[in-house]
């Protein structure tokens, strides 16, 4: 009966050996497939995190063309508004030209003009101030010359040193723009 206790004893050790192999083996299986598993979790997260990271990017990439689109469309139509008020204040002082609407601006202008440059000897007017401009010049500066040639309102002299004053309101217009587009555009303009 010692043999048969022996293969008994055998096959039970053997049968724990196999038991034992056996759920070391699924145990190992489980940590692979929990790993695996934790692996596929994290490159999951990591494609996730940059998906989203890329996306945010298209998006401020979008987000920054549409304001620079509609800032520029902004200053399109900002410079578009301040053309026309330039054009306006153009028209607005040719229609003075003709006229006595003119005589009094050319008047304050040539006047002006004379005391910035008292060396002139050469005013020029338009036809529409000559007779007022003459009377002008006979009282305060009866060496200057008339030429009732400018198609203008205000007036340009000069010296005989040629010294050149333009004081016409085109030429003040051109000049002050720059402060006056300031200006007017800062009343469109908000915040």
């Amino acid at each position: 009966m010692a043999l048969e206790d022996l293969l008994r004893t055998m096959e039970r050790d053997a049968a724990r050996e196999l038991a034992d192999a056996v759920a070391q083996d699924e145990a190992q299986a489980a940590a692979i497939l929990l790993a695996a598993r934790d692996e596929g979790n994290r490159v999951r997260r990591s494609r996730l995190d940059e998906v989203r990271a890329e996306t945010k990017r298209e998006s401020d990439l979008r987000t920054a063309a549409a304001r620079s689109r509609r800032h520029n469309e902004d200053r399109a139509a900002l410079e578009e508004r301040l053309g026309q008020v330039r054009a306006d204040a153009q028209r607005a002082l040719r229609s003075l030209r003709e006229g006595e609407a003119a005589v009094a601006p050319t008047l304050a202008l040539l006047e002006e003009a004379l005391t910035a440059l008292p060396s002139a000897t050469v005013a020029h007017v338009g036809p529409a101030s000559a007779d007022q401009a003459a009377r002008l010049l006979e009282e305060g500066w009866p060496h200057v010359q008339l030429e009732t040639d400018l198609e203008d309102v205000g007036a340009v002299v000069t010296d005989e040193a040629g010294r050149r004053l333009d004081n016409t309101t085109s030429t003040r217009l051109g000049n002050d723009w720059p402060d006056a587009r300031v200006a007017v555009a800062g009343l469109w303009v908000t915040s």
